[in-house]
């Protein structure tokens, strides 16, 4: 079966897959044989580990993801479209509607099937698209806290989240408000609380305020303040 094009980016590393972002790393990833609570059916999946004793599959043609405990026993039943990985307690899922919400390791249904994208958590807030087209984020209990109305925003981490427009990325803080402007070509999300653009042809490391801290190349590490 040949795999649909918006998901052999996922062969790369980290796949946008209809607005959850998965890392499946399926060419180097074993397959796994699993069967149902009947035993009457079978499943031949990628696994990967999101807690001590929850493992997240996905069948090899990604039609169908769910999860599983320590001894392979189905928790969450393999059926949704679309699972993210665990991000703050809860996984982005996409069910059989192409409604997306948020699930527990359990299966537990967190915040309803009511959006058409879903972003992961990260400092208590994810980017989301309703089921009207309006954009905004929410924080756990799916309440709207403010609108991002952008082409994408990344999840939050440092009390920062990349907003793109266009070819032009930037930062807003978690009100909303853009801190750092939109003109960078890349920007990556923050970590020890700077991050690295591309500003021109220069690869830069930014501080939270947008000061340049350092020059650098791409595979650079950052180091920590």
């Amino acid at each position: 079966m040949s795999v649909p094009s918006f998901l052999k980016f996922g062969f790369m590393g980290l796949m946008l897959l209809m607005g959850i972002c998965v890392q499946v790393f399926a060419q180097e990833q074993k397959q796994y044989i699993i069967f149902d609570s009947t035993q009457s059916k079978t499943f031949t999946v990628y696994k990967r580990q999101l807690t001590p004793d929850r493992f997240w599959v996905c069948t090899t043609d990604y039609s169908a993801c769910g999860i599983l405990d320590a001894n392979d026993r189905i928790v969450v039943p393999i059926r949704y479209h679309g699972l993210g990985l665990l991000h703050e307690g809860v996984l982005t899922a996409c069910d059989s509607n192409n409604k997306y919400g948020y699930i527990d390791v359990n299966g537990r249904v967190i915040i309803p099937f009511y959006y058409k994208n879903t972003g992961d958590f990260g400092d208590r807030l994810a980017w989301v698209t309703d089921s009207t087209g309006a954009q905004y984020f929410i924080d756990h209990k799916g309440h709207r806290k403010f609108d991002a109305i952008y082409d994408a925003c990344g999840a939050f981490n440092n009390g920062r989240s990349v907003v793109y427009k266009g070819n032009l990325r930037g930062y807003i803080n978690r009100r909303g408000k853009v801190v750092i402007p939109l003109q960078y070509k890349e920007a990556a999300s923050f970590k020890h609380n700077r991050a690295r653009v591309l500003l021109g042809n220069e690869y830069l490391i930014i501080n939270r305020n947008g000061k340049v801290k350092a020059h650098a190349g791409y595979w650079e590490p950052i180091p920590p303040l």
